[in-house]
């Protein structure tokens, strides 16, 4: 298994050939006040190998604060690695919707995704407080 991406962004969608297209990469919010509301999705991808194929899992995304707590968190969602063709790595992606997802305060944290409910991978986000505005 291998995580290719977490990424926090505006939006995503899937086109006629089931292409996944990404707008609007950030880390990092910009408010002039407290709380951040988050205006985006969450999207990831995990490559299984063929050996892995058929096997059952748990995903789940959350950002955490610089303390380690959950301050946002997606629902747990169940799938099967699906076979790929021609002895490929099969591609599982994830897409969910923050928007609206409150960051009570500027500073650090980090968006984590869990796997069976483990940390695999961990991604920097910054609330940052613009000024001058």
């Amino acid at each position: 298994m291998e995580v290719e991406y977490l990424l926090l962004c505006h939006s995503s969608a899937r086109d006629a050939r089931q292409r996944l297209s990404i707008l609007g990469i950030f880390e990092t919010l910009q408010s002039t006040h407290t709380p951040l509301v988050i205006t985006g999705e969450v999207v990831a991808r995990i490559l299984f190998s063929q050996d892995e194929q058929g096997s059952r899992h748990v995903f789940q995304a959350e950002i955490v604060n610089a303390d380690g707590v959950k301050i946002i968190a997606t629902d747990a969602v169940s799938f099967v690695v699906q076979s790929s063709l021609h002895d490929l790595p099969s591609a599982q992606d994830f897409r969910f919707d923050f928007t609206g997802g409150i960051v009570p305060n500027f500073g650090e944290y980090v968006l984590q995704m869990l796997l069976d409910g483990k940390v695999i991978k961990v991604t920097p986000l910054f609330a940052q407080q613009m000024t001058g505005m």
